[in-house]
């Protein structure tokens, strides 16, 4: 505690500024008593000079919160894209590896805006977390982690980077499936919508079914590769309507995000066109919603429970010293329902 309050004071002397404020910063309150964030972010950084290491531990056994096998582990999350349902997965994630590891968990949820990481990433190197999970990164984020190391291990959701670990879906293998599903049901002219260049999971789908469909002999127009970033209801009806108010349209549809999925049919119905009648719909993700509209919207199921449990088992392994940087790869599925029957 000697060592610890003398660097304090080091620190303190060496910014200008008063003990309590560095005190405060460093232990994780700064935010709460209104701390400007650049006025932290300067704690921090001398605080690394000064090879000031708090013990996460050992602040939350004096307050009594924790105990010697409790990790505090940080999502960083990407307001811009994630949704409420993996969210859902990750709070059971934690109980259930409590559980079955009898150790204690405290999640800290870091929002960040995509692109904009950067900002926030000073937390990761303020020794404040046992480890952390990043969720949905864009392309300026990644390249901002292949930068910069840092001393605690970090995990990625569907981003591979080298020197990390990851927990990866093959969006490569989505798209081919997509494109044999519609080759298995006839299908000669198909289309993307919502591809998103920023976003190297979606790129990689997109990939897999173009070359696929190209192997297959099924046709993709320019004008049915619409792209489109924003992932919502609102992005889905417009960027329908870009492809329908074109001179044609294909008999397939690969849709990049299931949260699109209402505006897309909105817009067929304003046009006239029913699904599968006209067009068949596969979508990436099965959201909850595609059960209940008209038609069932057949989907490439992403296993969301179980890519966050790896994530967070493998980040338990790594604090625990049983594994290293790894990359752990889970498979997609298909769903059939009514916008695109089995081919069977």
């Amino acid at each position: 505690m000697k060592k610890d309050n003398s660097k304090i004071k080091q620190i303190a002397d060496s910014l200008g500024l008063s003990v309590a404020t560095v005190s405060v910063v460093l232990n994780g309150r700064g935010d709460s008593v209104r701390i400007s964030k650049k006025t932290q972010k300067k704690v921090w950084d001398e605080a690394k000079k000064f090879n000031y290491t708090p013990n996460i531990y050992a602040r939350r056994l004096r307050t009594g919160v924790g105990s010697d096998n409790t990790y505090v582990i940080a999502a960083f999350w990407n307001v811009t894209y994630y949704l409420n349902e993996m969210f859902a997965a990750l709070t059971r994630a934690v109980m259930e590896q409590e559980e079955e590891k009898g150790i204690n968990i405290e999640l800290v949820v870091v929002p960040y805006t995509s692109g904009m990481i950067s900002e926030e990433a000073y937390k990761i190197s303020s020794n404040r977390y046992s480890g952390v999970l990043v969720f949905g990164p864009s392309g300026n984020d990644t390249e901002f982690f292949k930068e910069n190391e840092f001393n605690i291990p970090v995990i990625f959701c569907n981003r591979r980077i080298d020197g990390y670990s990851s927990v990866i879906i093959d969006d490569f293998l989505a798209g081919e499936m997509c494109a044999m599903h519609f080759h298995e049901r006839g299908i000669k002219t198909a289309g993307l919508l919502g591809v998103d260049p920023d976003n190297a999971a979606a790129t990689h789908r997109c990939q897999g079914f173009l070359e696929k469909a190209k192997e297959l002999d099924i046709s993709v127009k320019k004008s049915w590769i619409v792209s489109d970033n924003s992932r919502n209801t609102s992005s889905g009806y417009s960027s329908m309507n870009r492809m329908l108010d074109s001179s044609s349209y294909p008999e397939g549809l690969y849709v990049m995000y299931d949260t699109v999925i209402v505006g897309v049919l909105r817009s067929m119905k304003e046009h006239g066109l029913k699904s599968p009648d006209d067009i068949e719909i596969v979508s990436y993700g099965d959201n909850v919603v595609l059960h209940y509209l008209t038609p069932t919207i057949t989907t490439i199921r992403v296993p969301t429970t179980q890519l966050v449990l790896s994530m967070l088992s493998l980040l338990i392994s790594v604090l625990e010293g049983k594994k290293t940087a790894t990359i752990i790869k889970e498979d997609p599925s298909m769903v059939y329902r009514e916008s695109s029957p089995s081919p069977q």
